[in-house]
């Protein structure tokens, strides 16, 4: 029969052996951008991009999405954006960011559908973006991670009373 000292010194030694194998980075693994790359905000946006990817409301079946952009710079180093939003089932609707940059990774702008500033900050490889919409006081929040292959991944969250109430799904590509 095994003492109960001996049982917890065993259980001790295989929680920290779990720990250890846990903490240690595994050799050769694969990042998807190296850490050392931040988000480019202008070479995101710049030019004419691609979206496709879908939209999941509470209560409500799937949507696709599909969204087309054209960036540019203006002369006093605002990007304005514009794309057209084109949902499963709606209207397409065409609507305007412009974005400049306040302080180093920390942008500041506006949004057709947003009732107040929209705020963009890069994360590293990431760019999360945060707004209230103009419709029902909504917010909105972005992370915009970029893949290895060159596209973005776009994941958006809506909340409503902090209650997650819609979720989109979307991967962004160059054209041009």
């Amino acid at each position: 029969m095994i003492s109960r000292a001996t049982r917890n010194s065993r259980t001790t030694l295989i929680l920290a052996a779990l720990l250890t194998v846990g903490c240690t980075p595994l050799r050769g693994q694969i990042s998807l951008v190296p850490h050392n790359e931040t988000f480019d905000v202008e070479a995101a946006f710049l030019g004419r991009t691609e979206g496709v990817g879908s939209l999941k409301i509470m209560f409500a079946p799937r949507r696709s999405m599909h969204v087309r952009g054209q960036g540019r710079l203006e002369d006093d180093g605002t990007l304005v954006l514009q794309q057209l939003v084109e949902q499963a089932g709606k209207r397409s609707v065409l609507r305007t960011w412009r974005i400049n940059e306040v302080a180093p990774g920390h942008y500041a702008g506006t949004l057709t559908d947003a009732a107040g500033p929209v705020l963009l900050d890069i994360r590293g490889d990431r760019l999360q973006i945060r707004y209230t919409l103009k419709s029902g006081g909504t917010t909105a929040e972005q992370w915009l991670t970029k893949q290895a292959d060159g596209s973005i991944a776009n994941h958006m969250t809506f909340k409503r009373l902090g209650v997650r109430v819609a979720t989109l799904s979307e991967t962004i590509r160059r054209i041009d």
